[in-house]
C-alpha cells in the first residue's frame, strides 16, 4: 500500500511527465511552424521578383511598340 507522500510524488511525476511532453510538443510545433512561415515568404520574395522581372520585360515589349510608326 503507498502512504499519501508516496501516491502524491507518483501523482506529481505523471504530471510532470504529461508536461514535459506538452512543452515538448509545442517547442517542435513552434519550429515547424517557424520553417513553413519562412518557406512562405522566401516564396513570395520569389513571385514579387518575377511579377517584377515580367513586368520589366512587358514594359520593354511596349516601348518598342510605342516607337514603330503605323
Amino acid at each position: 500500500m503507498l502512504s499519501d507522500d508516496d501516491a502524491f510524488a507518483l501523482k506529481f511525476s505523471s504530471v510532470a511527465k504529461s508536461l514535459k511532453t506538452l512543452v515538448d510538443v509545442e517547442a517542435a510545433n513552434n519550429t515547424a511552424i517557424a520553417n513553413a512561415i519562412q518557406i512562405a515568404f522566401a516564396k513570395e520574395l520569389e513571385a514579387q521578383n518575377q511579377d517584377a522581372e515580367r513586368r520589366d520585360q512587358l514594359f520593354d515589349v511596349l516601348e518598342k511598340f510605342n516607337h514603330v510608326p503605323l
